[in-house]
């Protein structure tokens, strides 16, 4: 919680700074995620092989502020809600177990991007740029099911809230534990008319969402975002 209150400082830091310059612009946004775990498919760890992963899809909301640096660049950073997650299926054999996870996390971001903004046309403009972010994991569901037992198998389901931080001793489930801070890149794309934007955003994890006490490694996130945002000033 201490890292999510020092977040939202820095945020309106960033925003009051902003504020100070009479050409800053401020944009909503909001978006369609397509997200997924990156490992390697034939990773395997205390017998459980990883047979198939697959896309999540979840949303992005949030705001922007550009501070222009030059006439064709500027400083953005805001802050937003972020879905990110993604389904994997795990088997271990010998064992007959097998089980599916649907995992979609919920983060709060700040990225940090250099924006750099070309006219096609008088009021028609291609936007590219990128930068660092950072996360903090707010909430979140996983959601599994599977078999497990002998060769005639006992079916199992469930739902859990993602919680973040350390694992503790009690076994909580894969994916539904993750670590409480996710960093990487994101990289944009954008066309912008007049004050409307359709934008396209990869966002690069660099941050394993195993929490510390787990063993096994869990992948990073890799989210897509298809949105629309628009400038209030």
């Amino acid at each position: 919680m201490k890292k999510l209150y020092l977040s939202i400082f820095l945020v309106s830091s960033i925003i009051t700074a902003t504020s100070q310059t009479k050409s800053f612009n401020l944009l909503l946004k909001a978006g369609i995620n397509v997200s997924h775990y990156d490992l390697p498919k034939q990773y395997s760890t205390n017998g459980r092989s990883i047979i198939n992963k697959g896309n999540m899809q979840n949303f992005q909301v949030g705001f922007l502020a550009s501070i222009p640096l030059l006439k064709i660049l500027a400083l953005q950073s805001g802050v937003s809600i972020n879905g990110k997650g993604g389904k994997i299926e795990v088997s271990k054999p010998y064992d007959y177990f097998w089980e599916s996870l649907n995992t979609r996390s919920i983060y709060f971001e700040i990225p940090i991007n250099l924006i750099y903004t070309q006219h096609i046309t008088k009021s028609l403009k291609f936007v590219a740029g990128g930068g660092p972010y950072l996360s903090v994991g707010i909430g979140g569901k996983n959601n599994y099911f599977g078999t497990t037992g002998d060769l005639t198998g006992y079916p199992f389901s469930g739902n859990k809230t993602i919680t973040y931080g350390r694992q503790t001793d009690k076994f909580e489930g894969t994916y539904s534990r993750l670590t409480a801070i996710d960093f990487g890149l994101n990289a944009i794309t954008a066309f912008e008319y007049k004050k409307c934007q359709i934008y396209f955003n990869y966002g690069f994890g660099l941050q394993d969402v195993k929490p510390k006490g787990v063993p096994m490694n869990m992948g990073k996130n890799r989210t897509l975002t298809f949105g629309m945002g628009y400038t209030l000033r």
